[in-house]
């Protein structure tokens, strides 16, 4: 089973514990806002295990990312783009990533 972690600095969190995730792959539409829960330590949040399937995957097919995480308690927004050149050498070269080859 595969996951996802986002790392961003400290968010609070909605009264469920949860922060919104968008994300966007090169010039694609963005995906709409999902809320997924924090992490203990308030500084990571996992993707569920369908988005983190689909996110996976197009990570795999696109050369850059836009991220964005909202904290909705205060509305603080963390942004971040990234390039996605070495990724599949890196996703590779894991053991338990069999069925995206």
């Amino acid at each position: 089973k595969l996951h996802v972690g986002i790392i961003h600095s400290f968010a609070s969190g909605d009264s469920n514990g949860k922060v919104k995730i968008q994300y966007k792959f090169d010039d694609n539409k963005p995906s709409g806002d999902v809320m997924h829960p924090l992490n203990r330590d308030h500084t990571t949040t996992f993707l569920d295990s369908k988005n983190a399937e689909k996110f996976t995957k197009e990570a795999l097919a696109s050369k850059n990312l836009l991220l964005r995480v909202t904290d909705p308690y205060n509305n603080d927004q963390q942004t971040a783009k990234f390039s996605l050149d070495r990724i599949r050498v890196e996703f590779f070269k894991q053991t338990c990533v069999d069925g995206y080859r």
